[in-house]
């Protein structure tokens, strides 16, 4: 996992188009959140690729989001971004209770995929009604 300009730049562009209220072409997206075209390009293909944005036919073509704002989460966001990104599994489990350093190491590694879990599950909703810390 790996938080960087695309993933900043992909949340930037869901969060126009969920206050959007008709389809936004790319090049209107990329001046108004400044974010470079060529970037928010191949970020919306990716976007696509996950559902999260789908592309509207017709003059002037562009995009909506493919799903609600209550449904887009930044855990979705991420995974759309960087497909190396898991949170599966029982990571607890990895590690044998008889050894201490181990049971310790398993236990960090649950609490911190706990608070990651919780604070990803931000939706796109939220972040656009101006989600308070």
């Amino acid at each position: 996992m790996q938080l960087n300009i695309t993933t900043d730049y992909a949340t930037r562009i869901l969060v126009y188009l969920g206050r959007a209220t008709v389809r936004c072409n790319v090049n209107e997206i990329s001046d108004a959140m400044d974010i470079p075209l060529n970037n928010a390009r191949r970020i919306m293909q990716l976007l696509k690729k996950s559902g999260l944005v789908k592309p509207v036919s017709g003059k002037g073509g562009g995009y909506t989001l493919g799903k609600s704002v209550e449904n887009i989460t930044l855990l979705d966001i991420m995974t759309a971004i960087d497909d190396t990104l898991m949170f599966g599994g029982n990571v607890e489990n990895y590690y044998d209770p008889a050894y201490t350093e181990s049971h310790i190491i398993g236990t960090v590694f649950g609490r911190i995929r706990s608070f990651l879990e919780t604070e990803l599950s931000l939706t796109l909703a939220q972040l656009i009604e101006g989600y308070s810390l």
